[in-house]
């Protein structure tokens, strides 16, 4: 199988962030395709609500919107590939071995999956796929209730220049979207099931805390399919995010 297609979002008028990108991870940069982001700014609220995208009582700001449509617009591309795409946003960070091993890791779940997650947010809990018979495994980093600090707990250059042992995990919750696989029928089932994305709420324990997350972007509304969709995590991650707040 040959190499999936690759695509970075990029809004036009951030080129700075793109260029970025291709600064940090110069070892992909001619392997990428460029995709235009939708400029959330642009986007008359009262429209995506009738043509059923969100709910009445969504409270995206403009930005998750954009990253909302942005996302859409790559999935109509994945319905129609043979295999699936990847698809990364601008401020991604990735292992030097990212291309040997996530070939790989798709080809031994070829046929087995709807989404594989390459990395995934600190702030938020990874929930796995109990094996039968067991309660829920939970993975809990030092970043969790801490959203944006991610580059606070990676030696980034260490990490990049380590031989890493991955291994796909199947995942019922994660949070992030930094950098992801969507087969044709993954991409297919979220554009199905997932719409509209109203408002809903995740509590989850962690570090012995009770913590309670509105649905604030795509990355976690998609977790509202998380029993109808198969989603793999790569752990250790080969991509990971700062995961910086925008607006």
């Amino acid at each position: 199988m040959n190499t999936l297609p690759v695509y970075v979002i990029n809004l036009a008028r951030q080129p700075e962030r793109l260029e970025k990108f291709k600064q940090i991870n110069d070892f992909i940069s001619e392997k990428i395709n460029v995709f235009p982001a939708v400029d959330g700014k642009l986007v008359p609220r009262r429209s995506i609500v009738l043509k059923g995208i969100i709910g009445e009582n969504n409270i995206y700001t403009p930005h998750a919107i954009g990253v909302l449509l942005s996302h859409l617009n790559l999935w109509e591309i994945a319905v129609n590939s043979d295999y699936g795409i990847t698809i990364m946003e601008d401020d991604a960070i990735i292992h030097k071995s990212f291309f040997e091993k996530s070939q790989a890791l798709i080809e031994s779940k070829l046929d087995d999956f709807d989404m594989i997650a390459w990395g995934y947010n600190f702030d938020w809990p990874c929930m796995l796929a109990p094996p039968n018979g067991l309660t829920t495994p939970q993975m809990i980093f030092p970043g969790i209730g801490d959203p944006g600090n991610c580059e606070g707990f990676i030696d980034r250059e260490l990490y990049r220049n380590t031989q890493l042992d991955t291994k796909l995990l199947q995942a019922q919750m994660f949070a992030g979207t930094c950098a992801y696989t969507i087969s044709p029928k993954g991409a297919q089932k979220l554009i199905d099931e997932l719409l509209p994305l109203d408002m809903y709420f995740y509590d989850f324990i962690g570090n012995n805390n009770l913590y309670s997350w509105r649905d604030t972007g795509v990355d976690i509304g998609m977790n509202k399919l998380r029993h109808s969709i198969k989603s793999y995590i790569c752990f250790p991650m080969l991509v990971y995010s700062p995961n910086e707040t925008r607006s």
